[in-house]
């Protein structure tokens, strides 16, 4: 089957966190959020504190869809947040339309950044970033993939209920997008609590792949406070993130099965793993599903049994036979058959024989009269020819 018809599958998520304190003044931007497309990303500016879109609103944003929260209260570095709530298929969202002049552009590389924290509930909140154009469909149902809308990355699980910084692996959209919305979720229909602050859409020039920050010696920098005692939590997810079709329409041509390894982008990766079904080896298994582990024994045609070495063998060494290619004789001309003679004259037959009779209606009293020996009606034609 050609990969354009397969949906891309990311096994993980890549998230790289910084603890905040939550101080004001303590949460400055990083560095590569200078000249983030997002405006009013640290929901200062017009911020009416309440539920999305009445009372709650902030400049710049509006409601994706759900019931998203606005707060005026400190958040990861001064006064304004956002909270979000949803699960694994629906919740809240915000989003934002973008100046026509400054929108996600094909083929450019992007950096989604954020300052989060976990509200106590569930174990962890996640984070999903979709960029769009047009309008988010209504409901509050997580909006799929498409030819409209693109899934720029997900977070991994949140537990802290500290701000701390997140970082999404860079982003090459396949297409330009007007807008992009932020919403909450889980790994199941467990409804989850975040907070969201600080958010940026960078574009950056080189692409850094690795999913962790690294010192020159190449291993990975760890948080100061990482408490190097706590075992490392592994997750695997499988998120569609559309069909290959929809996510690189231009850079790659799709329509052929060897598009990827002809055209693949940066960083990009079909992700997961092989499934056990695809690498073991069940050939002996299926060949005695099939009876073919079984000699044969038969008057006409006795067969031994199949093993994966022969069949291996046969399938290396298959020629396929050309069929023979005889001459077939000519169709001769078709000769229509003669006419019949004419049946000879008699005269005693009506027309002397040479004609059909059709007769206009019926009418029995004639008949009726013959069988009953009236006078007139006993005489055959010519005699009567009335």
């Amino acid at each position: 089957m050609a990969l354009a018809a397969l949906a891309l599958l990311f096994a993980c998520a890549a998230l790289v966190t910084t603890p905040r304190t939550g101080e004001a003044g303590a949460a400055a931007q990083p560095s590569h959020c200078q000249g983030s497309i997002v405006l009013n990303g640290n929901f200062v500016m017009g911020n009416n504190q309440g539920t999305m879109p009445a009372p709650g609103s902030v400049a710049a944003w509006s409601l994706g869809y759900g019931a998203p929260q606005v707060f005026k209260t400190m958040g990861c570095a001064d006064n304004g947040y956002v909270r979000l709530s949803g699960n694994k298929t629906g919740g809240n969202a915000i989003a934002q339309v973008f100046n026509p002049a400054n929108k996600i552009k094909q083929g450019k590389k992007y950096v989604f950044s954020a300052c989060v924290r976990n509200v106590p509930g569930a174990p962890f909140v996640k984070f999903r970033v979709v960029a769009f154009n047009g309008n988010l469909p209504a409901g509050t149902t997580h909006p799929a993939p498409g030819p409209s809308r693109a899934i720029v990355g997900h977070s991994g699980p949140i537990n802290s209920t500290d701000w701390t910084q997140i970082n999404l692996p860079s982003w090459t959209p396949g297409k330009d997008y007007d807008g992009f919305a932020i919403a909450a979720e889980s790994n199941d229909g467990t409804v989850s609590v975040g907070d969201l602050d600080n958010v940026c859409l960078t574009e950056v020039s080189e692409v850094a792949c690795e999913e962790a920050q690294t010192g020159s010696d190449g291993e990975v920098v760890f948080p100061a406070n990482l408490d190097p005692d706590a075992p490392p939590v592994y997750e695997d997810v499988s998120e569609y993130n559309g069909s290959v079709a929809d996510i690189y329409p231009q850079q790659c041509n799709t329509e052929i099965d060897t598009w990827y390894q002809n055209c693949e982008p940066p960083c990009a990766s079909l992700g997961g793993e092989v499934p056990p079904e695809a690498t073991e080896d069940k050939c002996s298994e299926e060949l005695e599903g099939l009876g073919m582990t079984t000699p044969v024994s038969g008057p006409v045609q006795p067969s031994a049994a199949m093993t994966c070495d022969k069949l291996q063998d046969a399938l290396t060494n298959f020629k396929p036979v050309r069929p023979r290619q005889g001459k077939l004789p000519p169709i001769p001309a078709a000769t229509p058959p003669a006419c019949p003679a004419l049946p000879p004259s008699d005269p005693s037959q009506p027309f002397n024989g040479a004609d059909i009779i059709f007769v206009h209606g019926l009418k029995l009293q004639h008949i009726c009269d013959r069988a009953h020996n009236v006078p007139g009606a006993l005489k055959n034609w010519p005699a009567s020819p009335g």
